[in-house]
């Protein structure tokens, strides 16, 4: 089994038929039927059935598939790793994100990382936890920065970037709910609140909240699935709304936004990075982690920094 096969064979079951294959990969048609019929002897069965529609993969054709494309990933990233060797600093590193992170860390770890390695390729993948464990899985991802945990995979490998991030009510500076203590989850059950779509994990935990408390569940006034347009709204309206702090930690720093202390919602979240175990980084991805660690470990210094200290008797 060669890569040139498991390219082909990708390209047939992405195409649908020898022709376009054949074209998109530059060859002619009877040399592509060649390599196919080669690849299966190798393999020892049937990898597609021909019918009107074009070629269909069988069940050992789709059972290749993820396979082949692990296969053609760890050869690309070998080629990588020579390249980088022998040039020194040229090589590329996807890495995947959340929102939380996308918003606060990564900006400032790509910006130290470039400085010191211009001709590495950067590419972040947004997406949400259960989007970006299969990805970290198969190869697409060198690892993924998330606040879930599936360190209990076999598969999967991971270190601590920041423990116990609270998630914490949020509004604009100017709103009279900022100058109030003990503020109580009855007084802020029936403030207006700007929440995100029910499908949301965070929302689900906001709800919970209240059934434990016996209270009826706030209705939005608004709802919005996307974390930047929330800010936005926020500085222009007296609402509430839920973050992971470390999300609006720059603003709470400038005075923009004012947290809401109320303890029944500052849940404890923990971040870190994933990658597969048994397949090592690559030296890219291993100084991009590096730098994120550092950006990291600066976050918590200023949030230490920043703490109200006790006061003094």
């Amino acid at each position: 089994m060669e890569p040139r096969q498991l390219r082909e064979f990708l390209a047939i079951l992405e195409c649908g038929s020898l022709s376009d294959a054949a074209r998109r990969l530059g060859i002619l048609q009877p040399n592509l039927t060649k390599s196919l019929q080669s690849l299966e002897r190798t393999i020892g069965g049937a990898l597609f059935i021909r019918t009107k529609l074009g070629m269909k993969a069988t069940a050992l054709g789709l059972s290749l598939e993820p396979r082949a494309r692990v296969i053609l990933r760890e050869i690309d990233r070998a080629d990588q790793e020579i390249a980088e060797i022998v040039n020194g600093t040229q090589g590329r590193v996807v890495v995947g994100t959340g929102p939380s992170f996308a918003n606060a860390i990564l900006p400032r770890a790509i910006a130290r990382f470039r400085a010191r390695h211009p001709r590495i390729e950067t590419v972040v993948i947004d997406g949400l936890y259960p989007q970006l464990v299969p990805k970290v899985k198969n190869g697409e991802l060198d690892f993924a920065c998330c606040n879930g945990t599936a360190l209990a995979d076999g598969e999967l490998a991971g270190e601590s970037l920041l423990a116990n991030e609270p998630t914490v009510i949020v509004t604009r500076a100017q709103n009279p709910l900022t100058r109030k203590r003990n503020i109580t989850i009855q007084q802020i059950s029936t403030e207006p609140w700007l929440l995100p779509v029910k499908l949301e994990p965070l929302r689900r935990q906001f709800e919970n909240v209240f059934v434990k408390a016996h209270l009826p569940l706030p209705t939005p006034v608004l709802e919005c699935p996307s974390y930047f347009l929330v800010k936005e709204i926020l500085h222009e309206n007296d609402i509430l709304t839920l973050f992971n702090r470390l999300m609006v930690q720059d603003e709470i720093e400038r005075g923009v936004l004012k947290t809401i202390a109320v303890p029944e919602f500052e849940w404890p979240l923990d971040y870190h990075a994933i990658y597969r175990r048994d397949v090592p980084m690559t030296r890219a991805a291993q100084m991009f982690l590096a730098e994120i660690q550092a950006v990291c470990n600066d976050y918590r210094k200023r949030v230490k920094n920043l703490a109200p200290r006790p006061r003094q008797r």
